[in-house]
């Protein structure tokens, strides 16, 4: 029967199809063989989760790590999903290994079901979770409850004061695996400014200054058997008889000032720590410890400690001081003098924060340089005083108003009798180091070698920098300079050129005498004058280095 043009048409157009369809499956086919084939596919399965891993943010280690995004963790739980979701393969890979699961982080905006997403494909693995500015927290809390027996890390940071409630009822779990807890609320001056947008909600919870207790920790003997490392922030720890002094390798305590301080025999609990690695107790009601008159023994951290830091009232922090004593092996030894005394804002030594006897204090003997920072700062008004012994640092951090003294007295009743052999200073103003303070402190540092005395501008005679000047070329009484083994001396001057004719004489004059003496400088260092003076400074020094501000030009 012959057949219409369009039945042909019809007909040959659904052979088409099916050869394409054939086609296709063919290609398809074809493509999956070349996609076993790729490196990356041949790779096994364990190779491939150890690359995972490495794509997959971790949070259990980085202690400070709530901070960097803040309430926005959804940013990196949205890039790991969007990672697994590449491929059937990789996704297979991911949604079976428990243990790339198992660092779960909950912020202000994440969903319940993401989170039991995260419960069910870590499996049995233990688990390390952290809550950042989460609110509300309890459906959370509840559905974590099944899963007490496998948390490792628990964090709660920046969490609202109003969810107190829920999390204290959350912690009366015990938790036989958990190693690390941490807790912290609201937000302080330098988290707030991490945030980049703040609803009312989050502004209500930044005046956290005053040290209010929002909730008592009172662990039961037995709850948390494996704890070694514990992080409070206005919270008030009941009890430190439930906590495994052999085993923890992390205290640190903050500010909580209104209720009394429960651990009145905490430097005792410490000697217990002789695993301790780190200890901080930071505006935590040091002044309620009992005084030495009561407890007259030191007690001596574990060898182990690398990380100690005191902040508070000078003279609470010198009354803790005189109940310890700080391995000279310590790393960071870091002390922060609050402004005032007991609540008062009246001027106090900034040499308060040391006791009388620094036998306690065995690495402040060994610091042979130090660098004072007091420029003005943009945003806060803390300055650093630090020392260092090799990879070892004494810190103290004061605020600027605290240098309405004789900065020779107080730097010397910090310092004066250390084996400095470098000084670097950065921001002395005129009204803070007169030629006399100056002698002062060269006089006492006799192993000085190098000298630096920067971010000063040079207005007049009675700038530190020239005042120094001064004290450089002063005769002693038995007849020697200042500083007599000095060989490097570094010195930043103002950028205008108006001055710099003022300021060679200066430095020449200073440099002349020093020579006259027996003393000739071995290396000078300049910054912020051009190279048309700098020939005149050369002959009085073996080599003169100059280096200029970025926005000065070099003419």
């Amino acid at each position: 029967m012959e057949t219409t043009p369009y039945e042909r048409i019809s007909s040959t157009y659904h052979g088409l199809l099916k050869e394409r369809e054939h086609l296709e499956c063919r290609i398809r086919e074809a493509a999956s063989i070349l996609n076993t084939m790729s490196p990356i596919n041949r790779l096994p399965a364990e190779v491939l989760v150890h690359i995972y891993t490495y794509v997959k943010p971790s949070f259990q280690d980085d202690e400070f790590d709530y901070t960097t995004y803040a309430f926005y963790p959804e940013r990196e739980v949205a890039a790991w999903l969007s990672f697994v979701g590449v491929c059937r393969s990789w996704r297979t890979v991911a949604c079976t290994t428990p243990l790339l699961w198992r660092d779960i982080r909950i912020g202000k905006r994440t969903k319940l079901p993401l989170f039991r997403l995260f419960l069910l494909y870590s499996g049995h693995a233990d688990v390390n979770i952290t809550f950042s500015g989460t609110r509300p927290i309890r459906p959370f809390l509840e559905e974590l409850v099944d899963h007490v027996s496998r948390i490792r890390k628990l964090s709660f940071q920046m969490l609202p004061t109003s969810r107190a409630q829920d999390l204290s009822d959350f912690l009366h779990h015990d938790m036989p695996r958990l190693g690390d807890l941490s807790i912290t609320f609201g937000l302080l001056d330098w988290e707030f400014k991490l945030l980049e947008t703040l609803d009312d909600d989050d502004a209500a919870q930044i005046a956290l200054e005053d040290g209010l207790s929002f909730l008592r920790l009172a662990p039961q003997e037995g709850q948390f058997p494996r704890l070694t490392r514990l992080n409070l922030r206005n919270v008030e720890l009941v009890t430190s008889m439930a906590l495994n002094p052999s085993i923890l390798t992390q205290l640190v305590l903050r500010n909580l000032r209104t209720a009394p301080i429960s651990l009145s025999d905490l430097p005792e609990f410490l000697e217990k720590c002789h695993s301790l690695r780190k200890f901080a107790l930071e505006s935590y009601g040091n002044h309620r410890i009992p005084s030495v008159a009561h407890n007259p023994r030191r007690v001596q951290l574990s060898p182990t400690l690398r990380w100690f830091g005191l902040q508070d009232w000078g003279v609470d922090v010198a009354a803790f001081l005189s109940k310890v004593v700080v391995p000279a092996t310590t790393k960071y030894v870091l002390l922060t003098k609050l402004p005032g005394d007991d609540g008062h804002l009246e001027f106090t030594p900034l040499s308060a924060c040391i006791p009388q006897d620094r036998a306690g204090l065995p690495l402040l003997d060994k610091i042979n340089k130090v660098d004072m920072d007091l420029r003005e700062r943009n945003w806060d008004d803390r300055h650093t005083i630090r020392g260092f012994c090799g990879g070892h640092l004494f810190s103290i951090e004061f605020d600027l108003d605290d240098l309405r003294m004789d900065i020779a007295k107080e730097f010397l009743g910090v310092f004066g009798d250390c084996p400095i052999t470098e000084l670097n200073i950065a921001g002395v103003g005129s009204a803070w180091a007169t030629a006399a303070q100056w002698t002062r402190i060269l006089q006492r540092f006799s192993l000085l070698k190098s000298l630096a005395a920067e971010n000063c501008y040079f207005w007049g005679s009675a700038h530190a920098s020239a005042t120094l000047l001064l004290a450089l070329a002063t005769v002693q009484a038995d007849g020697t300079v200042t500083s007599p083994d000095l060989q490097v001396l570094s010195l930043a001057f103002a950028e205008r050129d108006n001055d710099n004719a003022e300021v060679v004489q200066a430095v020449i004059a200073c440099l002349e005498a020093r020579a006259a003496m027996g003393h000739r400088l071995s290396k000078l260092r300049v910054r912020g004058m051009g190279r048309s003076l700098v020939s005149k400074l050369c002959p009085h020094a073996d080599s003169v280095e100059v280096y200029y501000d970025t926005d000065r030009s070099n003419n």
